[in-house]
Formats: structure tokens, C-alpha cells, sequence
């Protein structure tokens, strides 16, 4: 008998009934149709949403296999999960996309475009729903909500794609040698430390898992599995470790349990000279309800593996550390301590390679100013120290809101007038290295890395003490109302945060200080411009580059020179150098600095401002070379053949 055939057309297959689905999303832009929040709204969507539910049914009624709508059928997700969902996996198998998806995208994918169904999507993401109860979301943790990033968790894609409703469990491999595995458990709890304790200002990168039984995000979570997993093999009676030095020695303690094998290897993976942790840090690392303080009868404590020293305070501010005698029985000699666990209670010297130490050839007294900039800047240095002095005073500075001084410099102005030389002239003014920032270092392509290695060098230097250069700002600094991208804002922020909290002398150089952040403004302590110099000046800087005892003719007008060409500093440094070497290239008598050649050079110069092109030789290039030459007449003859 002939099965008879139903009103609705199926799908030819599973692939054409998601694909499907996933149309049904919309363009997932958050600017799509005539809503006048550019989001079509769920309740003109849903009778497309019920015919293509009613077809979908018919599909698997005609026996054809449909696994990922039978896997959110399984899971018992509503409407609204099953949008986010969808959209979720459409990202996921998008290749030219993977990146996850803002909280826009998704409202525009499950059509929430009244402020009430948009708070409810936010809600089923960030607190509490199927997504979060089964693990199939992820997040980011990007502490601003409209910058925070969702995707559908790893271990979920091919089980949804094969109709399952259940998760393989994460699987952490144990490598095969014991050195090798207490490696692996150390970097995961040097990791776990560093996720447990972020620096205030550094942006989470990591993909967080959702917070059991309550909202929020846990970007620990996937290292404490791991780290949990390791100790697992070590107290494990037939467990890959259960041979190892560190098994050995916890079997002989008594300590049976995960946890107690987790706290001992991240009192271990610290190095020797670090000092105690906190258990206020170690519980929220540990993460286990059956982890607690250990008190003397702790197998650990008992057989002399871990020093405790309770508080009289709060059990938060007790700390606990490893002692020598485990230490020596657990940690072959020789195996160095993972890089986050030497980040963690020491200070890590900045890369070496993010600046440039330069100790510093002059002081103020040896720049040329005009006398307006030079008194600002004076005023502005003596800010530290005059509220230095107040507060011996008795006047009360410290009750009042001033708080610590510090003095961010903007020098401002045309290329080649001495704004660079006049940082180094500050730190050298103030006894102190002049660090320069490397811009092609400092810069990353990866999303975070540039914000980490900032509040790196800036806290290297509050330690040090030394003078901060931020050459050509307007790399970093640019307003944020012209990114585009979140991590060029968050690129700014961290600077400018950072520049707030320095207590030292920041100095911050640039040619376009008209596009620069304006919440930069309220952290100057002043803005001086550097114009190009006047003629007294040029006069001044022509003298200060010449050798004071090099054999000059008769002939030679300073004065004359400097109201004749109006150069830079710059320019006039690159002129005395050709000057110079012109003189110095003749021999005998003749090896004296001439007027001619201080007027050529300066002439080469007055033409590359001009040209904005740089010049080789001790000539302006006025003929054109014979290739130059014949490009130009056929050029030309080309010209004069059009009709």
C-alpha cells in the first residue's frame, strides 16, 4: 500500500532544510529591513518560522535524515534558543567568518527588536538558560556587554552535527614521560594563577565557559579542568602518573584527593623565590566545593609539604607555599618554572625589544626654545616636586583630592623640530633614562597583544622610575570615534588609563595632534607646540651643530645663512653633516669650512623640504637623467596622438 503524499513538500535532504534554517536568520547584521531598528521583528517572521517548521516535520516524516534540528528537538530548546543556536552554528560553519558573534547579530537573528525581547536575549546568554544548563555557548568576557563575543562551544559542532544531544567530555592529553607530565600540570596552574588574578587593565582574550548555577562567565574554567585532569593521573591508583615522583610522594603523605594534588602543584609551579599565596587567590582556583584552608591535620600539612600561616583576619588572607623538602622531592633540579608562574608576585623586566633605552647627551639648557615654550615646560617639570615640598608643609596636600602628581607632555608640530631630542633633553634635565616606545614592536596582530605588552612596559617603568617617550602618539592614540574595530578603542583606552596612572614624566610626540583621542586632553599636564624655528633661532642651531674648533674661512656668515634659508633643526643637522664632510673630504690648506659650503648644503635641504623628497649629494638635481628623459617624450608624444 502507497504511503499517501502529504500537502507539504519535504526537503530533498538534511543539508537543504538547514540551510534553510539558516536563511531564515536574516542577513544577521542588525541593519536589515524598514524596523526602525533595523531588525525585522520576530512576530512578522514567524509565520515563514512555523511553514518552515511545518516542512522541516515533513521531511522527517519522508524518512529523510535532518540530525541538527533532531539534536535541538532532543535538547528541548524553545524558539529563542533554537535562533541562537542556529545562528551560533551558521558562524561556526562559515568560513569566512568563525570569529563569533556580538550580542547585535544575534538579536538580529532571532528578530528581538523591542528593548524587552533584546534583554531577554542578553539574559539567556549572560545568566541563566538551555544554552548556558547544556555548555553550548561560549563567550569571550568582554567586560563592555555591546563589544562581548558568543560562539557555539567546540565540543558541541559535531555531536549537533550528528544529531546527538549529548557532549563528548574535553579530553586533555598526558604526555608519556614524567618530566613531561609535571610540565604540563605546572602550565596549567601557572595559567590558572594568572586567570584567577588578571591585571585590572588587561582585557580578557581567552574563551570563557559559563558559570554553573549562576550568570556570568568563567574564563578559568577550561585551565582548572585541565589542571584538575592532571592531578587526577597523579592520584589515580592505576593512573598514567601513579609511577611519578610527585604520585610517590603524595601516596606516602596520605593526600588521596584531586584536590589536595591540585593545591600542592600550584604551590609547586612557583619559583623558589616567590613568595606565599593567599588562599583567597587558591580557592577560586581550585573551584571545589571539597577544597578548604588546610589546617594541621592536612596530609599535607602533616608530612611537612606545605607551610600555612592562618590570619586572624579572614581565612582569605591566609597563605600557603611549598616547602623546600617538597620541592626537592618532587621537581627534578634543572626544570625551569613556567613563564605565567614567574609573571605572577615578581616583576618581570619588559622586553627589551619594546624599547628603546637611551641615556640621555643633553638637558634643557642645551635645546633651542622659543622662550614661551621653554617657561611652559619648565612650570610643568616643577609640578612633582613643588607637591613634594607641600606636603612637609603641614598644609593638608595629602586630605585634599591632588593625589600622586604626574606629568604627561603632548609636543606638538612639524616633522624635524625637535620634539624627539627635546624628550631626550627632559630625562637627561631630570637624571633619568629616556625610554622610547618601538611602535613596530609594541603593535600586534593578535587581539589583546598590544594592551598586554603596553601595561608590560608601563609597569617596568613606574619601578624604574625613568622617563616615558610615546613617539608619533597618533599610532596609538587616534580618536576612538574613527575605529574601526573594538580593538583599536580598547588599544586606546588601556593607554590612556595607563597614562593616568604613571607616576612619572610621560612624553608623547606627534605631527597630527588634531587627530588624537580628546580624552587625551584632561591627562596633559601641558601641550607645547614646536613650530618650524625663526631666524635667531636657526642662527643658534647652525652654531651648536658646527664643531667649535673646525677651521672655518673667512668668509662664513652665520647670520646671514640663517635669514636666508628657513630650515628645520632637522634640516639644519643633515646640512651641517654635508657641510662638514664637504670640507673634510679636501686636503691641505684647503680643508677648511667654507661659506659655499654651508650655502650648497643648505640649498640641497631648502629643495628637499620643497620637493618633500629626499636628496643625495652636495647638488640640486635639476637635469634629468637620460631614462627619465625618454619616458617623458613619449609621454608627451602619446599626449599629443590623442584626439
Amino acid at each position: 500500500m502507497k504511503r499517501a503524499r502529504t500537502a507539504i513538500e519535504p526537503f530533498t535532504s538534511g543539508e537543504e532544510c538547514l540551510e534553510a534554517w539558516f536563511l531564515a536568520l536574516g542577513p544577521m547584521t542588525g541593519t536589515g529591513g524598514d524596523h526602525p531598528t533595523g531588525i525585522v521583528p520576530i512576530d512578522v517572521r514567524l509565520p515563514h518560522l512555523r511553514a518552515l517548521a511545518a516542512r522541516s516535520a515533513a521531511t522527517r516524516d519522508a524518512g529523510v535524515p535532518t540530525p541538527v534540528l533532531d539534536a535541538i528537538e532532543g535538547l528541548r530548546l524553545d524558539l529563542l534558543d533554537r535562533l541562537l543556536l542556529l545562528a551560533l552554528l551558521r558562524d561556526d560553519l562559515d568560513a569566512r567568518t568563525n570569529g563569533g558573534l556580538r550580542i547585535a547579530t544575534l538579536c538580529d537573528a532571532a528578530g528581538a527588536a523591542t528593548w524587552s525581547h533584546q534583554a531577554l536575549v542578553c539574559s539567556r546568554l549572560d545568566e541563566a538558560g538551555a544554552l548556558r544548563r547544556h555548555g553550548l555557548v561560549e563567550s569571550d568576557g568582554d567586560p563592555a556587554p555591546g563589544e562581548r563575543l558568543y560562539r557555539l562551544a567546540l565540543r558541541w559542532k559535531q555531536p549537533l552535527l550528528a544529531g546527538k544531544t549529548e557532549a563528548p567530555a574535553e579530553d586533555f592529553e598526558i604526555p608519556p614521560t614524567p618530566c613531561g607530565r609535571l610540565q604540563t600540570a605546572f602550565s596549567a596552574a601557572a595559567m590558572l594563577l594568572a586567570r584567577v588574578s588578571p591585571d585590572p587593565v588587561e582585557r580578557c582574550t581567552v574563551w570563557s565557559y559559563p558559570v554553573p548555577d549562576g550568570p556570568g562567565w568563567d574564563s578559568a574554567a577550561r585551565v582548572r579542568r585541565a589542571l584538575l585532569c592532571s592531578a587526577h593521573a597523579y592520584v589515580s591508583a592505576d593512573g598514567p602518573a601513579s609511577a611519578d615522583p610527585l604520585a610517590l610522594l603524595l601516596r606516602e603523605a596520605g593526600a588521596t584527593t584531586v584536590p589536595e594534588a591540585a593545591l600542592l602543584v600550584l604551590l609547586l609551579c612557583r619559583g623558589e623565590d616567590d613568595g606565599p599565596l593567599a588562599w583567597g587567590l587558591l580557592e577560586p582556583a581550585l573551584g571545589s566545593p571539597a577544597a578548604s584552608l588546610p589546617g594541621p591535620s592536612s596530609p599535607l600539612v602533616a608530612a611537612g609539604l606545605v607551610e600555612v600561616r592562618p590570619s586572624t583576619g579572614s581565612p582569605q588572607l591566609s597563605t600557603c607555599r611549598a616547602t623546600a623538602d617538597a620541592r626537592l622531592r618532587a621537581v627534578p633540579s634543572g626544570m625551569p618554572a613556567p613563564r605565567a608562574a614567574r609573571a605572577i608576585g615578581s616583576e618581570v623586566p619588559a622586553s627589551p625589544a619594546l624599547v628603546e633605552r637611551i641615556e640621555p647627551r643633553l638637558n634643557l639648557d642645551g635645546l633651542v626654545l622659543p622662550l614661551a615654550t621653554r617657561r611652559r615646560l619648565t612650570e610643568a617639570l616643577a609640578v612633582p616636586a613643588a607637591l613634594a615640598s607641600l606636603s612637609e608643609t603641614g598644609w593638608g596636600v595629602e586630605e585634599t583630592l591632588l593625589g600622586a602628581p604626574n606629568v604627561a607632555l603632548l609636543l606638538y608640530g612639524p616633522p624635524g623640530t625637535g620634539k624627539t631630542l627635546c624628550a631626550e633633553a627632559i630625562a637627561g634635565q631630570l637624571g633619568k633614562t629616556l625610554w622610547r616606545l618601538r611602535t613596530d614592536q609594541l603593535l600586534s596582530k593578535f587581539v589583546g597583544e598590544t594592551e598586554k605588552r603596553l601595561t608590560e612596559v608601563f609597569a617596568e617603568a613606574r619601578r624604574t622610575g625613568d622617563v616615558v617617550l610615546l613617539d608619533e602618539a597618533d599610532s596609538f592614540l587616534t580618536t576612538r570615534e574613527r575605529a574601526a574595530r573594538s580593538w583599536e578603542a580598547t588599544m586606546t583606552n588601556v593607554l590612556l588609563q595607563e597614562i593616568e596612572r604613571f607616576r612619572g614624566v610621560v612624553v608623547l610626540t606627534t605631527n597630527r595632534d588634531a587627530v588624537l583621542d580628546p580624552a587625551l586632553e584632561r591627562r596633559l599636564a601641558a601641550r607645547l607646540a614646536f613650530p618650524l624655528p625663526g631666524a635667531a633661532e636657526r642662527r643658534l642651531l647652525w652654531e651648536r651643530h658646527l664643531p667649535p674648533r673646525a677651521p672655518r674661512a673667512a668668509d662664513v656668515d652665520l647670520e646671514s645663512i640663517a635669514e636666508r634659508f628657513a630650515l628645520s633643526g632637522s634640516a639644519i643637522r643633515t646640512a651641517a653633516l654635508y657641510a662638514l664632510a664637504r670640507a673634510a673630504s679636501r686636503a691641505g690648506d684647503a680643508r677648511v669650512l667654507t661659506r659655499a659650503d654651508l650655502e650648497d648644503a643648505a640649498r640641497v635641504e631648502t629643495a628637499r623640504a620643497a620637493s618633500h623628497r629626499p636628496a643625495v649629494g652636495f647638488g640640486v638635481a635639476t637635469t634629468p637623467s637620460p631614462r627619465l628623459a625618454l619616458v617623458a617624450e613619449h609621454r608627451d608624444a602619446a599626449r599629443k596622438e590623442r584626439p
